[in-house]
């Protein structure tokens, strides 16, 4: 939700710096593409974030997984 108003704020901040540039005759339409544009770029940003964090989960898991074999290794020279 607050994202949502994030993006909407930052819409009719972007509408107002470019009607001080330009102007802009179809307002409405103007909004709902600088709508748009930027839940896509969110999502984007959303999905890259997740990929992220699933990768640093894999390593975090493998590096789990040689801490755990190194252990086994020493366990078994002790006992030699």
């Amino acid at each position: 939700m607050q994202q949502a108003e994030d993006i909407t704020a930052d819409c009719f901040v972007k509408l107002w710096q470019n009607s001080q540039i330009q102007i802009i005759e179809n307002v409405r339409g103007y909004l709902h593409i600088t709508a748009k544009n930027a839940c896509l770029d969110h999502l984007k940003r959303l999905r890259i974030h997740v990929k992220k964090e699933n990768e640093l989960n894999w390593l975090s898991e493998q590096e789990q997984r040689n801490l755990f074999e190194i252990a086994e290794i020493k366990a078994e020279i002790l006992q030699v």
